[in-house]
């Protein structure tokens, strides 16, 4: 969204509109999860045993 800015009023009120609407989207980004990484015995699964005998 670009605005024309004319004088220093109408960059302020930019500026304000700015910070609300970060602020207003700030709730919605915490509230996302990030996702879980898997860790590298669950991406390699089971170790392999050389002795043939079950784990």
């Amino acid at each position: 969204m670009s605005a024309q800015i004319l004088d220093r009023s109408h960059w302020h009120a930019a500026q304000q509109r700015r910070y609300f609407r970060n602020q207003a989207a700030r709730p919605a980004r915490l509230a996302q999860t990030a996702p879980r990484r898997l860790s590298l015995d669950e991406i390699l699964g089971p170790a392999f045993d050389p002795s043939g005998d079950a784990a």
